[in-house]
């Protein structure tokens, strides 16, 4: 709809695939792949502390 939620939400579906690609095609565990995830492609620096907070529950929620 054009609004930086459903920026978002576009945001955080690609990184659910990601994980996905991680867990089902390479054989890593779902823990392991949000960890690789938010060490190699963590948010750029200075992003809102609500938004971080919000991304990081959700990878929480895949990785168990």
């Amino acid at each position: 709809d054009g609004t930086y939620y459903a920026a978002a939400g576009e945001w955080i579906d690609a990184l659910v695939t990601y994980v996905s690609i991680m867990t089902d095609e390479m054989g890593w565990s779902a823990g392991d792949s949000v960890a690789m995830l938010l060490a190699k492609h963590g948010l750029p620096e200075g992003t809102d502390a609500t938004v971080v907070a919000y991304v990081q529950s959700q990878l929480a929620a895949i990785g168990g």
